[in-house]
């Protein structure tokens, strides 16, 4: 039976997902019990795809060596009253940051998010690239600034790290009776990463995660099982591109294999239905 293939190029990383999207299960298969939906099973499908999204965004517009990392911390005469008031305080660093950088003709980039910590510690987290150390620096007058460069091929486990901070700090909104803001904020002028999604009619897909040329498979990212969501199979894994080799070719960049894929699979772009991208979500 026709199973669906999700395809994400952001960066130096490919992600594939590949699952069944129907009633009926695979040939040989037999569909397990997915269970209501739940409030709890609702969150973690979000809390997944918040994380999914904020990964491929990353990895599309980061490299590894050529940003930063930073934690902005809180001295004793500037701590914040409220939450808002650190978003606020983001919000206004971020500002004067980009004034600098387009006086000086520097590209700024940013992703930032608000945590709370276990403590109620209010802080700041964000990623950064285009700018120096001393223009960062310069805007933050508050507090300290905790910096790392940064170091990973891809952004997986700092994504999650964020979405945690930015649920637990929404935990604590909700608890002081205020309303939740954004998971993350970032500039207006990072790339969108592709995704492509298709139907592909075959009877079933491979069970084992595919290279490509120039390609290195990332097996802690390697995941297969059956889908909490629809009770069926489900196989997704990353793909990282090898600095060594420069003969890579983009995802059907020849005219043949376009239309190959077009007369095979029905192309449907990611966002445009929400329910639609998490069903079959591993």
């Amino acid at each position: 039976m026709p199973y669906m293939k999700e395809t994400c190029v952001a960066g130096r990383t490919i992600e594939v997902r590949k699952y069944y999207n129907f009633h009926v299960p695979p040939p040989g298969e037999r569909r397990e019990p997915s269970g209501k939906s739940t409030p709890e099973r609702i969150q973690k499908a979000n809390r997944r795809k918040a994380e999914t999204d904020l990964r491929r965004l990353m990895n599309a517009n980061f490299e590894a060596f050529k940003g930063y990392s930073l934690t902005f911390t809180y001295d004793s005469e500037h701590i914040p009253e409220s939450i808002p008031d650190a978003r606020r305080d983001a919000a206004r660093y971020f500002r004067k940051l980009q004034g600098i950088a387009r006086k000086n003709g520097e590209i700024l980039k940013f992703i930032y998010c608000i945590g709370a910590g276990t403590r109620g510690r209010i802080h700041i987290h964000a990623v950064v690239s285009g700018v120096s150390q001393d223009e960062q620096d310069e805007c933050w007058k508050k507090g300290y600034i905790d910096r790392k460069p940064l170091h990973t091929e891809e952004f997986s486990d700092l994504a999650a790290y964020y979405i945690q901070n930015a649920e637990t700090t929404k935990a604590l909104e909700t608890e002081q009776g205020l309303k939740p803001g954004r998971r993350y904020n970032s500039s207006h002028n990072l790339i969108k990463p592709k995704v492509i999604k298709e139907r592909i009619l075959a009877k079933e897909f491979r069970k084992e995660p595919r290279t490509r040329k120039g390609y290195q498979i990332v097996k802690d990212l390697t995941r297969s099982g059956i889908s909490d969501l629809t009770g069926m199979p489900y196989l997704a894994y990353t793909l990282l591109k090898d600095k060594e080799y420069a003969g890579n070719q983009p995802i059907h960049s020849d005219r043949s294999k376009r239309k190959h894929a077009r007369s095979r699979a029905r192309g449907i772009r990611a966002g445009d239905d929400t329910e639609e991208r998490l069903k079959g979500a591993p």
